[in-house]
C-alpha cells in the first residue's frame, strides 16, 4: 500500500480514501482484542493510569475532547476522521506487543 515519494516520505497509493480504508480495517480487526475499560469520577488519576500501561490508549487524548470540567484542553476537537486515523495508527504501534487493550471511559 505504501510506496516511497521523491522525498523519500510514506506514499499511499489511491490517495486519502485507500488510508481510510486501511484504518477502519485495522481498527476493526485490532479491537476484536480483550479491552479492559478503565472507569471513574473525574480527577481520579485514570488517564495516568492507562498511560503508564503498555497497552494502554487515551481515546480522549486522541479526540482532543474537551467535555471533563478538568481535561479541557486548548487545542480544538479532532473531527470524527482524524481521531479514528489516530486511533488506528495507535493501534497498530502497539498491536505487535500487546494482546489486549487497556482503555479510559467516562464515568457514567
Amino acid at each position: 500500500m505504501a510506496e516511497r515519494s521523491w522525498r523519500g516520505l510514506p506514499l499511499i497509493v489511491g490517495g486519502y480514501k485507500a488510508l481510510r480504508q486501511a484504518a477502519i480495517q485495522a481498527t476493526d480487526e485490532l479491537v476484536q482484542r480483550p479491552i479492559v475499560l478503565i472507569g471513574g469520577c473525574t480527577g481520579n488519576g485514570k488517564t495516568q493510569l492507562v498511560c503508564s500501561r503498555p497497552d494502554g490508549i487515551d481515546l480522549e487524548g486522541l479526540a482532543h475532547h474537551r467535555g471533563s470540567s478538568f481535561g479541557r484542553t486548548l487545542q480544538d476537537q479532532h473531527p470524527q476522521a482524524t481521531f479514528e486515523n489516530h486511533l488506528a495508527v495507535s493501534l497498530l504501534k502497539k498491536a505487535e506487543q500487546q494482546t489486549r487493550w487497556c482503555w479510559k471511559m467516562k464515568a457514567i
